[in-house]
């Protein structure tokens, strides 16, 4: 079930240690917004644009932290691609707009998320649910899109 009170939840999550669970969708930490355009169960741009944008100054830099590691976490999973690569797209877009970042190792970041694409990448291809269906090449399509978004916003790239 999806939840309409993504402020809250994100809260919790974040009290609990769980963002993993929230950037993955998993029960319990699903939003979905009327008329969003997300083909899950979760808007990511919706939840980590609340992790900016609601969190008190004080504890910003413990959700960075937690928010690090949660990525690092996932970028190897393949249900980790596109959480990860969203943040890096949302944290380019946060600096190119002057909105205060969370200060997100992107080069990092989109080195191994380059990595584990490269790993994924036929299953990537094959896969043709969700946001893959509109690609002649799946969910690399997607994550392609996603990559060149983020080099025009001047963040780096993490696919070809």
């Amino acid at each position: 079930m999806t939840t309409t009170a993504p402020v809250e939840m994100i809260k919790e999550a974040v009290a609990k240690g769980e963002l993993v669970k929230l950037l993955l969708g998993e029960p319990g930490y699903c939003y979905l917004p009327k008329g969003s355009p997300a083909p899950g169960n979760t808007d990511l741009a919706a939840v980590i644009g609340v992790l900016y944008d609601f969190m008190p100054e004080a504890g910003r830099p413990r959700v960075r932290d937690e928010m690090v590691k949660a990525l690092k976490a996932i970028v190897s999973r393949y249900e980790g691609l596109e959480p990860v690569a969203s943040s890096i797209l949302l944290e380019s877009l946060r600096k190119m707009r002057n909105r205060t970042p969370f200060g997100l190792p992107l080069d990092d970041l989109a080195a191994k998320l380059r990595e584990s694409i490269n790993a994924f990448s036929d299953r990537l291809k094959a896969d043709r649910s969700g946001i893959g269906a509109s690609w002649p090449d799946g969910h690399l399509g997607e994550l392609r899109r996603l990559s060149r978004n983020t080099v025009d916003l001047g963040g780096p790239s993490f696919c070809k």
